[in-house]
């Protein structure tokens, strides 16, 4: 049933009707990835101890929501690194988390040129 997780997103994240049918679009799987077991634990996370804010959330679910379910450390450290370079998960382009660490290091030196 992905109702509880459509109103979790909605409720919680702030997700409009537009972006939830975005993301079911894109990402059907999202919407079948357990509550309770994978989506609260890594939104709480992302949230809590990455430090994301609810737009930066919403940004990365929507751009990157295969992510999601495949959270890794790999990523974990880019969007830290993000972080860290004052730069918002809303500015970064969707592919920058999943792409290769060469075009990952040159978009990050593009920007700090910026």
């Amino acid at each position: 049933n992905i109702m509880p997780k459509v109103d979790y997103f909605r409720t919680n994240l702030g997700f409009s009707k537009s972006e939830l049918k975005q993301l079911a679009f894109k990402s059907p799987t999202t919407l079948n990835l357990s509550l309770d077991r994978n989506l609260k634990p890594k939104i709480t996370f992302l949230l809590n101890r990455m430090g994301l804010s609810r737009d930066e959330l919403k940004a990365f679910v929507l751009g990157q929501s295969d992510q999601l379910d495949h959270l890794e450390i790999h990523n974990m450290r880019r969007i830290k690194i993000l972080k860290n370079e004052g730069i918002s998960l809303t500015e970064a382009p969707p592919s920058i988390i999943s792409g290769s660490d060469k075009l990952f290091k040159q978009w990050i030196e593009s920007h700090r040129n910026v």
